[in-house]
C-alpha cells in the first residue's frame, strides 16, 4: 500500500445520548427525551478512556422548544461554558409547533475521561414554556490504547490527509484483529497475529473510515431464545398463485394486520365477485418477517408492494389499487396511551411546521428505481387509499358501507349530483382563488359531463349571522347536512379547516357528521383543505375521520 505519509495514535471517541420519549408537535419523525420546565437545569455524564487534553473535543446539542416568547439553552462542559442555543417565540406564528436548534462548539477543552454536560433552560419569566432535549453528541480525542474492552474508532483528520495513513496502538498484546467496516458489506480485518504490543495498519486516507477494534477479553455470548421458531412462509412464492396453483395477476392488494384480517378478506371476497378484481390479504407480520427480518419498517411495506409490481406478466397487468386496512399514527415508537398505529404511514422528517410536515401513504405506491423519498418529482404508480379502522368492529362496519355502495338501495337518481362548497372571503389576498376555483371546477364537470347535476354552495352567498360562539352560516349548514342525507355523488369542499370543522364559520364539525344520517347515500367527500382529515393522530380526533367512520 505504501508508506505512510503521517501516524496517527489516536481517534476522535464519539458518544451519543439519545431518549426517544415524545413527539412534542405530534407530528413528524423527531422525538426529544428530557424536559426542562420544573427542572430547567440538568447534567448528563460521559466517560471515555486515556483522553488526550491537548488536542481539542467537539460537542453537539439538539433542543427544541415550546413557547409565546423566545427561549434558550446554555451549555457547559466541565463546568466552562461551551455556549447558547437560543429559540425565537411562536407568537403570532400559527403554522409552527415548536422551534428547534442546536449548538456546535468544536474546540472543546476536555482533560480528564469523565465529562459532564451541563444543560439550562431559560424560560424567559414564560413559566408556560416547555424546553426539551433531542441529543447530546460529544466527540473526544482518544489514545489508541488496548482496554481489555471491544471498541469502534475514527479518525476525523485521516479523511482529510490523501495517500496511506498509519494507525498505532499501544498495549495491544489483546488486540487480537481490527475490522474496517465503513462499508457494511464488504467488511475487511487486519490481524494482530504476533499479539504485539505495539499493533500497527496502514490503510488510504482521504475519507472517514469505521473500524472496530476486536479485543480477546471482550466477546459475546451466545444467547438461548426461547422462541426460536419462525413459521414456513413464501410471500414472494405464493403470493401471485391462485387456488388452482396457476399464476395470475394482482389487480388490488389489502395490507392489515392479522387481528383485522377476516374483516379484510370479506373486503378481498367481494371485490373478487362484484368487482371482478384479482385480490389478495397479505398482513403486516407476513411482510416484516420475509422483507425486514420481523422488525415494523414502512420500506419493507413498499418493497413488497414493489416486488409485486414488478413481477406482473406485463406492465399492463401489474397491481394497480392499494388498501391500507387499518389506522396510523404518528406514534410509531407506541409512547403515548393511545396506541393505533395499526398500518404504518410515512412522515415527514420536518417537525416543527404544519405546513411543511405532513403524513402521507403515497410513498407507498413510489415503485420507480429512483424514487421513494417523496420528493416533488415522485410520482405514483398504483392507486392508494386506507380505511382507518382500529379494531374488528369498525372493520366490519367499514366493509359494510363499502358493500351497501354497491347494493340496489343505494342507486338513486343523487348518484347523477355533485356539490360544489367555496368558502367565503375573509382574505381577499390569499382566500379570492377559493371561488375562482369552485366555478373553474362546475363549469368543468358542466362541459365535460352534462349528464351530471352540478349545484354550488358559496358561503358568501347565504346570510352570515354573528353568534355567541362566532360567525356561522345556518343555511349553509343546512345545505351541507341536505347534500350528505339526500345524496350526492360527490360533495367538494374548497376552504379553510382543521381538526375540529370547515371555514373558520364552522359549517361542518365533528358533531354535525356523527349526527348525519344518510346510510345508503354515502358521497364520494373531497376537501381541498388542511387538518380536517388529519388521521394519524389519536389524541385529536379529526372530523374527517369520523366522516368516513
Amino acid at each position: 500500500m505504501g508508506t505512510p505519509a503521517i501516524t496517527y495514535d489516536y481517534f476522535h471517541a464519539r458518544q451519543h445520548h439519545e431518549i426517544d420519549e415524545r413527539n412534542i408537535g405530534q407530528i413528524g419523525r423527531i422525538w426529544y427525551g428530557e424536559r426542562f420546565d420544573f427542572e430547567p437545569e440538568q447534567t448528563f455524564e460521559f466517560e471515555f478512556n486515556n483522553v488526550i487534553g491537548s488536542r481539542p473535543a467537539s460537542l453537539k446539542v439538539v433542543t427544541g422548544a415550546i413557547s409565546d416568547i423566545g427561549s434558550s439553552f446554555t451549555c457547559e462542559v466541565n463546568g466552562v461554558s461551551a455556549g447558547t442555543i437560543g429559540h425565537f417565540g411562536l407568537a403570532g406564528v400559527n403554522t409552527l409547533v415548536s422551534r428547534r436548534g442546536q449548538l456546535i462548539a468544536n474546540n472543546i477543552n476536555v482533560t480528564s475521561d469523565d465529562v459532564d454536560v451541563k444543560i439550562t433552560f431559560d424560560n424567559s419569566g414564560n413559566p408556560g414554556a416547555e424546553g426539551y432535549l433531542d441529543y447530546i453528541e460529544l466527540e473526544v480525542p482518544q489514545s489508541l490504547v488496548g482496554i481489555g474492552e471491544a471498541y469502534r474508532f475514527r479518525n476525523t483528520e485521516a479523511a482529510l490527509q490523501p495517500g496511506v495513513v498509519q494507525f498505532q496502538f499501544s498495549n495491544a498484546t489483546s488486540i487480537s484483529e481490527v475490522w474496517n467496516i465503513s462499508d457494511p458489506y464488504n467488511v475487511t480485518t487486519v490481524l494482530n497475529n504476533t499479539s504485539d504490543a505495539n499493533f500497527s495498519f496502514v490503510d488510504n486516507g482521504g475519507e472517514v473510515k469505521e473500524y472496530i477494534v476486536v479485543d480477546n477479553n471482550d466477546f459475546f455470548n451466545p444467547i438461548s431464545v426461547s422462541n426460536r421458531r419462525v413459521a414456513n412462509q413464501n410471500l414472494k412464492g405464493t403470493i401471485f398463485i391462485d387456488s388452482n396453483g396457476n399464476f395470475k395477476d394482482i389487480d388490488y392488494l389489502i395490507i392489515t394486520p392479522s387481528f383485522l384480517e377476516s374483516e379484510a378478506q370479506r373486503l378481498a371476497n367481494y371485490h373478487i365477485t362484484t368487482s371482478n378484481l384479482n385480490t389478495k390479504v397479505v398482513t403486516l407480520s407476513d411482510i416484516y418477517n420475509e422483507f425486514s427480518e420481523g422488525e415494523q419498517d414502512i420500506a419493507a411495506i413498499r418493497n413488497f408492494v414493489k416486488y409485486v409490481y414488478d413481477n406482473a406478466s406485463s406492465p399492463a397487468n401489474r397491481v394497480k389499487y392499494l388498501n391500507m386496512f387499518g389506522d396510523a399514527s404518528f406514534d410509531y415508537k407506541n409512547r403515548i396511551s393511545v396506541r393505533e398505529n395499526i398500518v404504518p404511514s410515512f412522515l415527514t422528517a420536518e417537525a416543527t411546521s404544519l405546513t411543511q410536515s405532513y403524513v402521507t401513504d403515497d410513498f407507498f405506491t413510489y415503485m420507480n428505481p429512483n424514487e421513494g423519498n417523496v420528493a416533488t418529482n415522485n410520482l405514483m404508480d398504483l392507486a392508494v387509499g386506507r380505511m382507518i379502522v382500529t379494531d374488528i368492529t369498525e372493520a366490519r362496519e367499514m366493509v359494510d358501507k363499502v358493500v351497501s355502495y354497491t347494493a340496489q338501495p343505494a342507486f338513486e337518481r343523487w348518484r347523477n349530483d355533485v356539490v360544489l362548497i367555496g368558502d367565503d372571503i375573509d382574505d381577499p389576498q390569499t382566500d379570492s382563488n377559493l371561488q375562482v376555483n369552485v366555478n373553474d371546477l362546475a363549469d368543468q364537470i358542466e362541459l365535460n359531463r352534462p349528464d351530471y347535476n352540478v349545484r354550488k354552495i358559496m358561503m358568501d352567498s347565504y346570510q352570515q349571522l354573528s353568534t355567541a360562539g362566532g360567525f356561522r352560516y345556518p343555511d349553509v349548514e343546512e345545505a351541507v347536512k341536505n347534500a350528505f342525507e339526500r345524496g350526492s355523488l360527490v360533495i367538494n369542499y374548497f376552504g379553510h379547516g382543521n381538526e375540529d370543522g370547515l371555514a373558520q364559520e364552522f359549517i361542518v364539525t365533528q358533531s354535525s357528521v356523527e349526527n348525519l344520517r344518510n346510510p345508503n347515500n354515502l358521497p364520494l367527500f373531497i376537501t381541498v383543505t388542511c387538518e380536517f382529515t388529519r388521521f394519524d393522530n389519536p389524541l385529536r380526533p379529526s372530523g374527517g375521520g369520523k366522516s368516513i367512520s
